[in-house]
Formats: structure tokens, sequence, C-alpha cells
């Protein structure tokens, strides 16, 4: 103990930081994360939103109470499951443009009993289709010669009626886009 009357050292470390119980969904998490070259997930921006911040996130989505949720940056379902969780019942509707990411998530989805329509492919890239609530973790990803995201950022400059910059990231036009895609009062 130190002179607060609190515990100090290993004992303190101990009860910051209680024990999660660990899923078959959070097993697939780790596993795709140690499984999956570092330069992989680099290119594809994948850093997956901590359990305790996808619930928090899903709690505020579905107090709106939509009947459907969009997820444009799936991964390997964090988000889509704590939504699942949230709102029993709930569509919802993802979109992943890595095939190995998408494969983690829909096994992890599975095994946490969730179901939804993934879409494989570039979000920004898909029909729109209008949704009422959209939870998201995007993609941080600056434009580079060749990766098509600079003929995005014009075409959805134009669709918004905004000017974006030659060097807007792919987190801001997941963003807008999400934005465009709501239903009234979504």
């Amino acid at each position: 103990m130190d002179g607060s009357g609190r515990a100090s050292g290993p004992a303190r470390a101990r009860r910051a930081a209680p024990a999660r119980p660990v899923d078959a969904a959070s097993r697939i998490d780790a596993a795709y994360l140690e499984q999956t070259p570092a330069r992989h997930r680099k290119a594809y921006a994948q850093v997956l939103t901590p359990p305790d911040l996808a619930a928090l996130m899903a709690a505020w989505v579905a107090r709106g109470a939509p009947d459907e949720v969009l997820d444009p940056a799936f991964g390997t379902g964090v988000l889509a499951r704590a939504m699942a969780a949230a709102r029993p019942g709930l569509r919802i509707r993802a979109h992943e443009i890595d095939p190995r990411i998408a494969a983690a998530g829909q096994a992890a989805c599975a095994a946490a009993g969730v179901v939804l329509a993934l879409e494989p492919g570039d979000f920004l890239g898909s029909a729109p289709a209008p949704v009422a609530g959209v939870i998201a973790n995007p993609p941080w990803l600056r434009p580079r010669v060749g990766d098509g995201l600079s003929a995005q950022i014009r075409a959805l400059s134009d669709r918004a009626g905004l000017v974006l910059g030659g060097q807007t990231n792919a987190y801001v036009l997941f963003v807008l886009e999400c934005c465009l895609r709501l239903r009234p009062g979504g």
C-alpha cells in the first residue's frame, strides 16, 4: 500500500484492469491481428474499434431506434456485433473492401449469432441506398497516385456540393457519404 491507503504496484495494476471474458468472436479478432501482416493492415488502414468504445457508440446509435444500420468499413464486425447487442433484431448492412478481414468478420459475427448483409467491395463505389442509422470506424487513408481516391474526392465533392481539396483523406469521404445516405431523421 502507498501512503494514501491505496494498493500500489502489482496489486493496484490488477484492480485497474479487470479480466474480461474472451468470447469466440474476440478470439477471431485477436487471431486476425496476429496472423495478418502489419503491412497488409496498414495498406487498408485497419484499426479495430475497442469493444468498450464499440458498445458506447452502438448504445448512442440505438437511441434513435433505427430499423437498419450501415457499417461502411466492416472489418472484423466489432461495430456490427455491438449494434446487434444494443438492438436485437436490427438489420445490419455492411461493406468491406478487404476479403481477408471480411472473412474474419463474417466468422466473428456468426460466432456471436449476428446476421447481416455484407457487400464485398469499396463502400465509396457502391450504389447509394438510404439507411436509418450508421455506425462506423472509417479508414484514415491519404490519396496516392493511382489509388482511385482522387476520383472519388471529385465525385463526392460534386454530389455533396462541397469543395474538397485533393488531399482529402478517405475518412472524410466515408463520413460525408454516410451522411448523404442517411434517411431524413437518421
